[in-house]
């Protein structure tokens, strides 16, 4: 394989674990991990139901500016799901600039970093045999209905066996994750109004300390919580797509989050997403220091949590109003 075919491939594989670091509790319960899980308050102010047909929105002003906010779902959409685009086709209209979340970025350079990391990341027995019993029959169970052999994931760890799982569950659902940010994309392209991630991050500065720190107990409380994803099964994911769809943000949040919420709480997913939602307030703020508007595209949990991004505007001293109250 080329090395740049072999870069791309690792970024992949080990950055699903970064995406996830960077986007209604699993359980209601306190994070298995014992750890920080700095999404789990919702401002409830923020919390908010559509007045217009389609998702919910909220509006950032000061003086002459506005930046227009669409809450993105935190989980893939069924696939041919129907949405009504046409406040984000008005918002567009004369818009500066489409503000989408941070990305992540790695380079040929870093595939020996990518490597060491994969191979931490790998299990030197079959994995579902090291599982505790009560564990190992859940995920056997979930593999089974999807159809997947125990080979799939005996040579990673716990962790990262979850993350596959959920990837097969998404898969065998219908579900993408691409989809939408790319109609979002065309949306703003189709205008003439240029798209801006809010920052960019290192995958290896990100990822490195995280899977140093990884150990049994979290790896298999991550997969607990991939399981409670799965488990919740098709109805529950295109429940909230439906309720993203219709602007029904307190029905969104009511999903359980399962694997999402564990990487946000692994070693430095707390302090990576206070980052993120820091680089992300300032590029709204950035935006608001010209008159006019612009449009920004953030997943719903990290606007409306304690210390996201709208709370930090509001900080601020930005007016911010979205829908109507729920």
């Amino acid at each position: 394989m080329p090395i740049a075919a072999t870069a791309k491939a690792m970024r992949r594989r080990v950055g699903m674990v970064a995406l996830g670091l960077a986007a209604a509790l699993a359980t209601g319960a306190a994070a298995p991990t014992g750890l920080e899980d700095p999404e789990a308050t919702v401002v409830p102010e923020l919390v908010v139901r559509a007045v217009v047909p389609g998702p919910a929105w909220w509006t950032v002003q000061t003086g002459a500016s506005t930046v227009y906010i669409l809450g993105l779902p935190d989980q893939p959409l069924p696939k041919g799901l129907a949405w009504d685009q046409g406040a984000l086709q008005r918002r567009l209209q004369g818009a500066a600039s489409l503000i989408v979340p941070d990305v992540g970025t790695a380079g040929l350079g870093d595939i020996p970093a990518l490597l060491r990391m994969r191979s931490r990341l790998k299990s030197k027995t079959p994995m579902e045999a090291g599982l505790p019993e009560g564990l190992r029959s859940r995920f056997e169970a979930a593999r089974l209905r999807l159809g997947k052999p125990a080979s799939r994931y005996g040579g990673w760890n716990a962790i990262l066996a979850g993350q596959i799982l959920v990837g097969d569950f998404y898969d065998s659902a219908g579900a993408t994750d691409k989809a939408l940010l790319g109609a979002v994309r065309r949306q703003a392209s189709r205008a003439h109004v240029p798209v801006r991630p809010a920052a960019s991050f290192r995958v290896v500065g990100l990822l490195d300390p995280a899977i140093r720190n990884l150990t049994p107990q979290i790896s298999q409380a991550c997969l607990g919580q991939a399981l409670d994803e799965v488990d919740a099964g098709a109805p529950a994911l295109d429940g909230a797509a439906a309720a993203w769809a219709r602007g029904d943000v307190p029905a969104v949040l009511a999903r359980p989050r399962g694997f999402a919420s564990c990487l946000l709480e692994i070693q430095g997913g707390a302090s990576f997403w206070r980052q993120t939602m820091a680089d992300e307030s300032d590029a709204v703020a950035a935006a608001l220091a010209k008159p006019g508007h612009a449009v920004a595209a953030f997943p719903i949990r990290s606007i409306v949590a304690e210390g996201g991004i709208l709370s930090r505007l509001k900080a601020r001293g930005f007016e911010v109003t979205g829908g109507r109250p729920s």
